[in-house]
């Protein structure tokens, strides 16, 4: 989700975003579509976010709140990751500290490192992005 305009004012910091007419992908998951999506449908939505989070790869941002209603539909049924408050810049290949996210849609090594309290690469990532597609 693009950021279109910011503005302040008195008391706070105002963000205008892309509007997003398409609603969340959770939303369609339970609401509107019975049963799930079709496959090929599954594929198009797995492609689009597999190259948003190639893309923020690209430029050493992980994110790591990966789930269905942090994937945002636009009014031609393309995706856009949102909610990047959670993501980390990754610097110079060193591991991440600390377990953010859902736990739901953590990836397993994610969860396995947080008790073990170790940090955990980028790799994970994969992880997370099968756990939001498998649902």
């Amino acid at each position: 989700v693009s950021l279109a305009y910011a503005y302040e004012t008195k008391d706070d910091l105002c963000l205008v975003l892309t509007l997003m007419n398409g609603g969340d992908l959770k939303f369609h998951l339970y609401n509107l579509i019975p049963g799930g999506f079709e496959e090929k449908r599954v594929q198009f939505y797995a492609a689009e976010i597999t190259l948003a989070l190639q893309h923020l790869h690209k430029e050493h941002i992980i994110y790591r709140d990966l789930k269905p209603e942090n994937i945002l539909l636009d009014d031609y049924g393309h995706v856009r990751i949102s909610d990047l408050g959670l993501a980390v810049e990754l610097r110079d290949n060193e591991p991440i500290k600390g377990r953010v996210g859902t736990v739901g849609y953590m990836g397993e090594s994610v969860l396995k490192l947080f008790y073990c309290r170790m940090r955990y690469y980028c790799k994970t990532q994969l992880c997370e992005q099968s756990e939001a597609v498998m649902e």
